[in-house]
């Protein structure tokens, strides 16, 4: 089983067909990444998970930077996903703004690291202390770092900034009461 199988095989058992997002063959003709149009068409993004809800599909797009973008989806209310049409890489920035910071190379490692987000949660509880919130950030930096670890180490990263806001106590059970695994 190759690298991309292993993905597919383990998004799948994470997300049914129910609880993903698929783009359209009209939705999708905008991206013009081969890989990323097709794992968009093929295995699409899950609808909710611990740090990602969808955006509806639309094909529109939009300027991030000097990239053409579409969204993906958010984050929060105001913070959102985009995919890089042209290079397939996955954007994060606040929306309204033209920001623009490195998630991850690929949709497909995306949808790796929101698998592994949430196969690490529960995190902790938040009298848990520092020593088990470095202790899970240690967990989640070697396996996030693991999945993409170029995109990883860039200035801005969101992934590097997600484990370091789990590495001082922001996440929790008791603090994450939009998610229930």
């Amino acid at each position: 089983m190759n690298a991309d199988q292993f993905a597919a095989v383990a998004f799948l058992q994470r997300w049914d067909a129910e609880s993903v997002t698929r783009w359209s063959s009209h939705q999708e003709a905008v991206i013009r990444h081969k890989r990323a149009r097709a794992f968009l068409l093929q295995q699409g993004l899950p609808r909710r998970s611990l740090l990602f809800e969808a955006a509806e599909p639309t094909g529109r797009t939009q300027i991030r930077r000097g990239q053409v973008c579409v969204l993906l989806g958010s984050y929060d209310e105001g913070e959102q996903f985009f995919l890089d049409v042209e290079r397939g890489q996955v954007l994060f920035g606040a929306e309204g703004f033209d920001d623009a910071f490195p998630v991850n190379a690929t949709v497909e490692m995306f949808a790796q690291c929101l698998l592994v987000s949430e196969r690490v949660y529960p995190y902790y509880s938040a009298d848990a202390g520092p020593p088990a919130f470095l202790s899970v950030a240690r967990r989640l930096e070697a396996l996030l770092a693991a999945v993409d670890p170029a995109t990883y180490e860039l200035v801005g990263s969101f992934w590097k900034t997600f484990v370091h806001d789990v590495s001082v106590g922001d996440f929790a059970v008791e603090d994450v009461d939009w998610w229930s695994p």
